[in-house]
């Protein structure tokens, strides 16, 4: 097998970040680099809530560029952390189908990632952005999963 590049989304979760170290530990004994990225969410349109005065930007949060230099910022601290060339990439969109489509972008010959574990009605209602990348890549996917302190 023949591994010359790992992606490893990062949602900067507890569970991503033991998936990077992971990918990191996997690419040197393969001798591969790690791609580091993460998904910037659409923002979704607010309507004014004038009960509690909130107009549509301040309940959006910051702007969409600002969350791509901060989660920019971000991995490239991860990476610095872990020892890695800073192969970094902010995308928008919907998580589980950029993170296929960076994949595939870049020549990924692996996906790696964590998951927060949820079960029951909360992964019924969130689903599983990791469960949603193992359906749909067409490359292997390895699942870090979560594991819950005692």
């Amino acid at each position: 097998m023949n591994i010359a590049a790992i992606l490893c989304p990062v949602d900067f979760s507890a569970s991503s970040e033991v998936a990077a170290r992971f990918a990191a530990s996997i690419a040197r004994d393969l001798g591969a680099e790690v791609h580091l990225a993460h998904v910037v969410p659409l923002p979704m349109p607010a309507m004014p809530v004038p009960e509690i005065g909130l107009a549509p930007q301040e309940m959006m949060g910051p702007p969409l560029p600002q969350m791509q230099r901060e989660a920019s910022a971000s991995l490239r601290q991860l990476a610095t952390q872990l020892c890695l060339e800073p192969h970094v990439h902010v995308v928008t969109g919907t998580a589980a189908r950029e993170i296929v489509k960076l994949a595939q972008s870049i020549g990924a010959g692996m996906i790696v990632m964590g998951t927060h574990g949820r079960t029951g009605l909360a992964h019924l209602l969130l689903g599983s952005t990791a469960e949603r990348v193992v359906r749909t890549a067409p490359i292997p996917v390895l699942v870090v999963p979560h594991h819950r302190e005692s």
